[in-house]
């Protein structure tokens, strides 16, 4: 794998992670909204299956548990991401 491909499957994952911190904002914010929260579900379904095909192709190249530390590490830096976006807000 290259780095500009694990460089577009980081961002990509980053990505999905981010509408899905934005959707469950708009649901915590309307919590009596059954659409809303269906839209957060979906979106963390969403990355939850980027998540296993991230660690599929990366364990292409690294072991598996390693794919893993990576993908959850890409995680909590977008989680960070965007909770220091909020903040700064």
């Amino acid at each position: 794998m290259t780095k500009n491909e694990r460089a577009y499957l980081e961002a990509n994952y980053k990505m999905y992670v981010d509408k899905a911190l934005a959707a469950k904002a708009k649901a915590q914010k309307n919590p009596d909204d059954k659409d809303l929260a269906a839209r957060e579900r979906a979106h963390w379904n969403i990355v939850y299956g980027y998540a296993m095909a991230a660690v599929t192709v990366l364990s292409l190249t690294v072991e598996e548990d390693e794919a893993y530390v990576i993908v959850s590490a890409w995680r909590k830096e977008a989680m960070d991401e965007y909770e220091r976006g909020v903040n700064d807000l």
